[in-house]
C-alpha cells in the first residue's frame, strides 16, 4: 500500500507542477498501519507553467519542433520550443505568429513545414511534416516547454558545425552541440 500511495503521491505533486498551481506551500502526510509511524513532507510548489497555449499555437510548435529538430534528443527540441515562447513572451505576440516570422525559423518550404533531405545526386528535396511524423516523445519535449523554460530566456539558437566560424556569444547555455543565448556577442 506504501508503494502505490508514494507513487499517487509523486504522480499528484507533478501534476500540481504541471497544472501551475503557482507558488504555494503543501503539506503531505503518508499514512502507515502504526500512527507514530506517519512521515509529514513539506512540498514546494516552485512554478507555475511558463506559457498556457491554444491547441492550435500546441500542435504548430510539433510541427515546427519536427521541422527544426527531427533526430535531435528531445531536449533540444524543448529548448527549441523554449525559445520561440520567449520570442513572443519578449514582443507580445502568439507562437504562430513567432513560427511564422521571417529569419527566426528555417524550416518552411512553399508555405509548409518541412525537412530537408539531400538525394543521391545532391539535389535538396523537400518533405512536408504530417500529423503521422509527430512522436509521442517529440510532443512530451515540446509539451515540457510550455511547462518550463529550460533557456533562462534565450532568443536565439544554433547548431554549432566543428567547421564554424560563427563567433561563439558572450553569455550561452550549450546542449550538445546546440548554442541557446539572448544576445550575438558586440
Amino acid at each position: 500500500m506504501k508503494r502505490n500511495f508514494v507513487r499517487f503521491l509523486t504522480v499528484m505533486v507533478v501534476g500540481i507542477m504541471l497544472k501551475g498551481c503557482g507558488k504555494k506551500v503543501y503539506k503531505v502526510t503518508i499514512p502507515s498501519e502504526t500512527p507514530h509511524d506517519n512521515i509529514t513532507y513539506e512540498v514546494n510548489i516552485i512554478h507555475k507553467n511558463y506559457y498556457n497555449p491554444t491547441d492550435e499555437e500546441r500542435q504548430y510548435a510539433y510541427l515546427v519542433a519536427y521541422a527544426m529538430t527531427h533526430g535531435e534528443a528531445p531536449i533540444i527540441q524543448t529548448m527549441g520550443t523554449n525559445v520561440a515562447i520567449n520570442i513572443a513572451k519578449e514582443n507580445g505576440v502568439n507562437l504562430i505568429d513567432v513560427f511564422n516570422s521571417p529569419n527566426y525559423f528555417s524550416g518552411m518550404h512553399d508555405g509548409v513545414w518541412s525537412i530537408s533531405i539531400t538525394n543521391e545526386d545532391g539535389k535538396l528535396e523537400w518533405i512536408p511534416v504530417t500529423e503521422d511524423m509527430l512522436t509521442d516523445e517529440l510532443k512530451e519535449a515540446v509539451d515540457l516547454a510550455f511547462a518550463q523554460n529550460f533557456t533562462d530566456g534565450s532568443l536565439f539558437y544554433y547548431k554549432r558545425q566543428p567547421d564554424s566560424k560563427m563567433p561563439m556569444p558572450e553569455e550561452f547555455i550549450q546542449e550538445g552541440d546546440w548554442i541557446f543565448f539572448k544576445e550575438f556577442s558586440k
